[in-house]
């Protein structure tokens, strides 16, 4: 599909170039993003749009980047001073260096905020253009998975050239800066590669072709665990691991294997099996190198400590998003000969750049899509869609839980592999359903026999 293909474009260049990190690229793929936004909005006239989005999450996605807009408006210092005395007090002290304007942005870098307003419109874009995609296909949905899965196995298969054949024992970063950014792409991939042959095999036929394609996403599947665990990364395995847990107690409860059980019950029983299995994992799958950094000891503690601060200064409003380094200066005491740029915690530093208010804006956001997953996954849809759906979530969970010690949606292609899975699952709920769920109708014959209308 061209539309598909038109976002996986820019997509793949940003992993091409160190994750989309080199910040001068993010000129050049805002001008792509915004051809794929008028050809969107120009093939409106073709197809029928996808339904509107549900009330909060159609809110959230605009306010979002409208608050990034905000946070580089000039306010006067007067009003700054109510909402962010911390700013004000910065500005007021630029005064020894010669006069300053009364007005000012509440950013403290706004060239950096401007990059991130930049990307978060790229990461809106992708998310509505996929979801476009993804409600075009309609039972074919899965193809809307498949650059995701060729994108992830030739970065896994690129990154364990690099540790086998090109320098053995190096460890894998595959073509970004950091392996733990690395095992983060792939940790969102890997649930669409274990459940592709679910959906394949539930499919209307079987076949050679669907054995073939099933063989070939295991083999993908194996590739970047493998490539996961060569990439040394501690909580990017244990992310992948709790994916592959998402993924089994979502398709234990679809496929109804406790019965008729209370939900709940299903859930408590199948999270506590699926718990033991990843910890059991977690003991015997990391290589010997693995282990020992869990030895090592790690400076993120004491970043996240000395960040605290900021959360009190800067609690109502933040300081800008991608200010945090600049923020984080004045409470610095960590590795003082080294740059400290991130908290290494999404969500700590988010609070800090984005204030209560953003990180509101945000919740509310990934609140809509993961409720829009949910009810995909335990709708009477077929069971492809129900296995996408739980994909989904699988993906959302394991970067999700990755974010707590590191910036994985920092990094811009795994921020826009983020929303490409956000917007396929916005969009499952209205798949079709399998004939058996759908509202029948039997016309009336010649002889005057009555409609017979049921759902079943």
């Amino acid at each position: 599909m061209f539309l598909l293909t038109l976002l996986a474009i820019p997509l793949g260049y940003a992993l091409y170039r160190a994750g989309g990190v080199v910040q001068g690229d993010w000129y050049a793929l805002a001008a792509v993003f915004g051809a794929a936004s008028a050809a969107i909005l120009v093939s409106f006239r073709k197809h029928k749009p996808a339904p509107p989005l549900p009330g909060l999450l159609r809110i959230a996605i605009v306010l979002l980047p409208a608050y990034l807009a905000f946070q580089l408006i000039p306010l006067p210092l007067a009003l700054v001073s109510i909402l962010s005395p911390a700013r004000a007090s910065v500005h007021r002290a630029l005064s020894i260096l010669g006069p300053v304007s009364s007005f000012v942005p509440l950013s403290l870098v706004p060239h950096a905020t401007l990059l991130h307003l930049i990307q978060a419109a790229a990461c809106v874009v992708l998310f509505l253009g996929v979801r476009e995609c993804v409600w075009r296909l309609g039972e074919n949905a899965w193809m809307a998975a498949l650059p995701l899965l060729f994108l992830a196995v030739a970065e896994a298969a690129f990154g364990l050239w690099q540790s086998v054949a090109r320098d053995p024992g190096q460890v894998p970063s595959g073509t970004y800066v950091n392996h733990n950014h690395f095992a983060g792409l792939l940790e969102m991939a890997l649930p669409f590669a274990i459940l592709l042959p679910v959906a394949l095999w539930r499919g209307r036929k079987n076949g050679i072709g669907r054995f073939l394609a099933s063989c070939a996403a295991i083999t993908a599947a194996a590739v970047m665990l493998a490539a996961i665990l060569r990439s040394l990364s501690r909580m990017g395995l244990l992310a992948a691991l709790t994916g592959l847990g998402v993924c089994g107690v979502g398709m234990a409860i679809s496929s109804g294997l406790l019965g008729r059980a209370a939900v709940p019950k299903q859930i408590g029983v199948l999270s506590a099996a699926a718990a033991a299995l990843i910890g059991i994992a977690f003991v015997w799958l990391p290589p010997e190198q693995m282990v020992q950094r869990f030895g090592i000891s790690d400076i993120r503690a004491e970043i996240w400590k000395e960040s605290v601060p900021l959360v009190r200064e800067y609690w109502l409003v933040g300081c800008g998003s991608g200010a945090y380094e600049s923020a984080f200066m004045k409470w610095k005491q960590t590795d003082p000969m080294f740059r400290i740029d991130y908290a290494h915690n999404d969500y700590l530093q988010r609070l800090i750049e984005l204030g209560i208010v953003g990180c509101t804006v945000a919740g509310c956001l990934i609140f809509g899509v993961l409720r829009e997953i949910i009810r995909a996954a335990g709708s009477r849809q077929a069971q492809p869609v129900r296995a996408l759906a739980i994909a989904c979530l699988a993906g959302w969970a394991a970067i999700l839980l990755h974010s707590l010690v590191d910036f994985n949606l920092y990094i811009p292609a795994n921020a826009l592999v983020f929303a490409w899975i956000g917007g396929i699952a916005v969009s499952l709920q209205f798949a079709p359903r399998p004939p058996q769920w759908r509202q029948l109708e039997v016309q009336p014959s010649m002889a005057g026999s009555a409609s017979l209308r049921g759902r079943f």
